[in-house]
């Protein structure tokens, strides 16, 4: 199980190149601000059309969701999961039906889970 203390060795150990927004602020005692370094990589990758970064980034975030404990799971689901809505605004319609193919289930599952619940 990966615990919020571990998230940020992780996260720079697979995607060295987001060290230094990590360095910023504490990241040990913010998993949601660690995470939000995430989805703001993932992001710029989007914007650039990576999509090779774009599905690590997604694999990295699934990973971590799915061995983390439940305060890891929460910060993904509300940061990381959150900002899919606004990357789909980033895409054409074309580009989200990549998007969509390359996302975790997982992820994507919450992801609608969270559509589900809002319009509740």
């Amino acid at each position: 199980m990966i615990d919020q203390y571990e998230v940020p060795a992780y996260l720079v150990g697979e995607l060295p190149e987001i060290s230094q927004d990590l360095k910023k602020f504490s990241p040990t005692i913010n998993i949601f601000k660690c995470v939000q370094c995430l989805a703001n990589y993932t992001k710029r990758k989007l914007v650039e059309h990576d999509l090779v970064a774009l599905k690590k980034c997604f694999a990295i975030a699934d990973e971590v969701y799915v061995q983390g404990n439940a305060l890891v799971k929460d910060a993904i689901e509300n940061v990381f999961v959150y900002s899919f809505s606004s990357l789909m605004n980033l895409c054409s319609a074309d580009d989200k039906k990549k998007l969509q193919a390359i996302m975790p289930i997982c992820l994507h599952t919450a992801y609608v889970q969270q559509i589900l619940r809002s319009k509740i």
